[in-house]
């Protein structure tokens, strides 16, 4: 019994982060380069699983996205993982940090 419940909580997680990594290809595909966009989905995984990505080299995106577009797309994700948004934040400032320059985490 046990183990069926950890093997429908990784499916439901991995269900999870399927629909946000489908949102966030459909959301950036005409903003950013596909190498981006895999790089992008990469640092997405890492931040479901709970860990803060060590190593982010910052992604560009073009510059028709405006920075309240990437702190709405960082919002629907974070909401998504159920994550506090102080981890969100610092997320998205890290991974758009090019973008996102002019602005606190706070």
């Amino acid at each position: 019994m046990r183990a069926n419940a950890i093997a429908e909580r990784e499916r439901a997680s991995q269900a999870k982060l399927k629909r946000v990594l489908d949102y966030t290809k459909q959301t950036l595909v005409a903003y950013m380069s596909e190498a981006e966009l895999d790089r992008l989905c990469g640092y997405i995984t890492e931040y479901s699983l709970g860990d803060t990505p060590r190593e982010v080299s910052p992604v560009s995106v073009d510059s028709a996205l405006k920075s309240i577009d990437l702190m709405h797309f960082g919002w629907n994700i974070g909401k998504a993982f159920g994550k506090r948004r102080i981890h969100t934040a610092t997320f998205i400032k890290n991974v758009f940090a090019h973008s996102l320059r002019d602005l606190e985490i706070s």
